[in-house]
């Protein structure tokens, strides 16, 4: 049995897992900084630059296994990758063991691998609809925006004009947007597995298990990445 106990602006996000015995885990998706910063430290640099980086980071984070960080600890990484036929626009799905999902950006995302500067960011998706304007209330988290595989979670523009559209990857309940990237946009470039995650989305029940078919693993993602690699090398 869960109970939510936090998930107040400015403060992580606690649940409290009874399973024979307490105990306590403390899931930093607030943002609050000192405590992000103590208990969201991330092993794998998010990784910029060229296509050989990709690889050797990506090496690297295998190599390493062995030393989890928080995150690796207390989630499944989950992929989608090429999403709406894009190329390399690539989600991150981090699945919590009480359902919990938070999306963000993939290491391999464009946004990234290209040190893209940003431009805007916005969560209102249409003329009638805002990511912004969810609310949940209760336990059961009730009233939030129910969202589909393929519902559009917000908007990026870069200074080159190109815009991205993030996707929510999994059906759900919405139960928090990250505000804190409309202020401060950097986080996504910087911390996009931590301060700079992009929603919070939680799963039906019956559904929390069939939610991650057709998501790749880590191992499944890393070969991809390989792939496209090994496709964009020039022979000498």
């Amino acid at each position: 049995m869960t109970i939510f106990l936090g998930g107040i602006r400015g403060s992580p996000a606690i649940f409290l897992t009874f399973n024979g015995c307490l105990s306590l885990n403390i899931i930093c998706i607030g943002l609050n900084l000192s405590v992000l910063v103590a208990c969201w430290y991330w092993k794998n640099k998010h990784i910029i630059g060229t296509r050989t980086k990709v690889r050797d980071d990506t090496i690297a984070c295998a190599e390493h296994k062995g030393d989890p960080s928080v995150i690796d600890r207390y989630f499944t990484r989950w992929y989608k990758t090429d999403l709406k036929g894009k190329p390399c626009e690539d989600h991150c799905i981090l699945q919590h063991s009480n359902r919990i999902c938070v999306i963000t950006l993939a290491e391999s995302h464009p946004i990234l691998q290209e040190d893209k500067k940003i431009q805007r960011i916005s969560y209102q998706i249409s003329a009638g609809c805002s990511r912004l304007q969810n609310k949940v209330s209760g336990k059961s988290k009730r009233g939030g925006q129910f969202l589909t595989e393929l519902a559009p979670l917000c908007r990026i523009t870069s200074t080159d004009g190109e815009e991205y559209t993030i996707f929510s990857c999994i059906r759900g309940r919405l139960l928090e947007v990250n505000e804190d990237i409309l202020t401060r946009p950097n986080l996504l470039l910087e911390k996009p597995s931590t301060e700079g995650y992009i929603a919070v989305i939680l799963p039906k029940f019956e559904e929390s298990k069939s939610i991650t078919e057709g998501l790749l693993t880590r191992a499944e993602y890393e070969e991809v990445v390989l792939k496209r690699v090994g496709s964009n090398l020039q022979p000498i």
